[in-house]
């Protein structure tokens, strides 16, 4: 099912809507926060609320495009794993698309098709508990704010994702 996106998200400290014209073709619908299960909804509710702000938006999309990086996206590549990554297509456009067993796979989850300003918009805006709301079902293993740092830094490797919390530190939520 393919939807063109009014992207909504709520500012939990006013209480305000704030609604942010986008271009996103949603490809894969995102799932209702009332359809948890009350585990899922304990996990959910202890993900980052905080927006992950323009500048941090500006910097991942400048490293997704920028073609000398030795990754092309956004992912774990983990044997055996499954989530979501941002990359960007051939025509230079951000991706967000389901990673399985540490690759990108069909669906593509949201594309944006027009100028960066949208997706840029999109990412700002975006947090923890939203993003876990994405790729059709419920699951931890999403782009978290630590997990967005640890793509800017110069020696991000996708297939050791995991050294951004301290042994033992992973959080309950990406065990789902």
């Amino acid at each position: 099912m393919r939807q063109r996106c009014l992207y909504i998200c709520s500012d939990m400290a006013s209480a305000t809507a704030i609604s942010v014209k986008t271009n996103m073709e949603l490809l894969v619908p995102k799932i209702s926060k009332d359809s948890l299960t009350e585990d899922q909804l304990r996990i959910h509710e202890r993900l980052g609320s905080k927006p992950f702000g323009i500048k941090l938006a500006k910097a991942v999309l400048e490293k997704l495009k920028d073609r000398r990086t030795k990754v092309n996206g956004l992912y774990y590549s983990g044997r055996g794993y499954c989530g979501i990554g941002l990359f960007v297509d051939k025509y230079q456009r951000p991706v967000m698309q389901t990673v399985f067993n540490g690759t990108a796979a069909l669906p593509i989850i949201a594309r944006f098709n027009s100028d960066d300003n949208d997706f840029l918009s999109w990412l700002a805006q975006e947090n923890e508990q939203s993003m876990s709301l994405y790729g059709g079902q419920f699951h931890g293993r999403i782009l978290s704010r630590a997990r967005l740092m640890y793509y800017l830094k110069d020696d991000f490797n996708p297939a050791f994702d995991h050294d951004i919390f301290p042994l033992g530190g992973i959080p309950e939520a990406w065990l789902i």
